[in-house]
């Protein structure tokens, strides 16, 4: 073999291994593009979901300032009190549904604390505690501004957390402790199975009373509305936190609950895995 036929030789076998890992490299670079893309819609996703969660809330206040109905403001005024025991009227016949509604929306700021605490945490850094707390008394007046400022964090916590680590938070954690228990589960489902059993039993005259209330008192009519906006916000937090906790369930279970109005959430928090 001459020198010519050696160098065109070699000159080939160098250009087939550029080419060979130029094939190889093509696929990981379609991955990483790809990859790429799917973040990008995600971002557009979340951001949307900001948006929209934003102008619910702004939607919500205005409704409820200028358009709800309120012809009987005295009367919502002495339900309440009754409803508290602040020294409303003793004679006064409190309509069950009505009753049921306003201590099922007790458990709503503990369901979403249960989904939110322990995995939802927002990635810039947005507490969650004043909102979740502000819902036990405004629902979602109070719990959408979280929603619409929320992020998803970059770093994952683990979840279910491990009782060590709740443990060494200190009084902190205390909170987070109780939310993992199936104590609480149980009692959030047994709460609402309450409620819905008292609202069941108003019978057909208690819930024609109910639908009157809602159209002429303001409180009734709100407080309605904020009853079917964390009904409806609901599945996403229980897909969030099943996916994080890695549900076995998940792919059965997870549409018919989300499909059950409050008794879903709440069973969801008695099945999901918790902490060890």
């Amino acid at each position: 073999m001459d020198v010519a036929q050696h160098v065109a030789r070699a000159n080939g076998a160098s250009a087939r291994r550029k080419t060979a890992r130029f094939s190889r490299q093509r696929p990981i670079c379609g991955v990483q593009k790809r990859t790429v893309e799917a973040k990008a819609s995600r971002g557009k996703l979340e951001v949307a979901g900001n948006v929209l969660n934003g102008a619910l809330w702004a939607g919500l206040l205005a409704y409820a300032s200028w358009i709800a109905p309120n012809y009987t403001p005295e009367l919502d005024l002495e339900m309440l009190k009754s409803l508290l025991q602040l020294g409303g009227s003793t004679e006064m016949s409190i309509n069950r549904v009505f009753t049921a509604l306003f201590f099922v929306m007790g458990t709503w700021p503990g369901i979403y604390a249960a989904l939110i605490v322990p995995k939802g945490r927002s990635g810039n850094r947005v507490p969650a505690w004043p909102f979740l707390t502000g819902s036990v008394a405004f629902g979602a007046f109070a719990l959408l501004p979280f929603l619409a400022l929320w992020t998803p964090a970059s770093q994952e916590a683990q979840c279910p957390p491990s009782l060590e680590d709740l443990k060494a938070r200190g009084p902190a954690g205390w909170i987070p402790r109780l939310l993992e228990t199936p104590f609480f589960a149980w009692y959030t489902l047994v709460s609402v199975l309450g409620c819905v059993g008292l609202a069941a039993s108003a019978g057909a005259d208690g819930w024609l009373e109910f639908f009157a209330l809602f159209n002429a008192s303001k409180f009734t009519h709100i407080m309605t509305l904020d009853f079917f906006t964390l009904t409806s916000l609901a599945p996403f937090w229980i897909d969030h936190d099943a996916r994080a906790r890695g549900w076995r369930g998940r792919d059965r279970w997870l549409v018919p609950l989300c499909c059950a109005p409050l008794l879903g959430p709440a069973l969801y928090l008695v099945l999901r895995p918790k902490a060890k």
